[in-house]
């Protein structure tokens, strides 16, 4: 199976904390909450300057690219070789399977903070983080 240009994948919910995360390849990549914490702290400013957030953020070899729906964040780190139009194309698949899955009202205002409940997201994703952005269907 190839190696996915998603490097390293969040979902972060509308109170700051990763729901789920996932990591491909063997790089370093820092503790998920705090990657969630630090680009909720960022998105949380940025909105008092421009009205969407932050969409992206680029260094030197990588990126991060950010999708917000619904409240959350749909969060990959890829090469800056990739690109971010196709990333973004990507997150919005992530995000509406996700909201096929969990509904907003769920998430927003009856999920209890339980992490587990997010666990078969592992699955769902796996198929598609494993390989080298496959063509997601239509109706998943």
């Amino acid at each position: 199976m190839p190696v996915s240009p998603i490097e390293e994948f969040y979902v972060i919910a509308p109170s700051g904390l990763c729901v789920f995360s996932k990591k491909t390849g063997h790089h370093y990549s820092p503790d998920a909450d705090l990657v969630a914490g630090y680009l909720n702290v960022l998105n949380s400013m940025s909105q008092n300057i421009a009205e969407g957030g932050i969409t992206s953020l680029c260094f030197e070899n990588s990126q991060l690219v950010i999708n917000h729906s619904r409240g959350m964040q749909f969060v990959a780190r890829t090469s800056t070789a990739i690109d971010s139009e196709t990333v973004e194309a990507n997150l919005l698949k992530f995000s509406n399977r996700f909201f096929k899955m969990f509904s907003t009202e769920y998430v927003c205002t009856k999920w209890t903070g339980n992490i587990d409940v997010f666990r078969c997201l592992d699955v769902v994703y796996h198929r598609f983080l494993g390989n080298a952005f496959p063509k997601l269907p239509v109706a998943m």
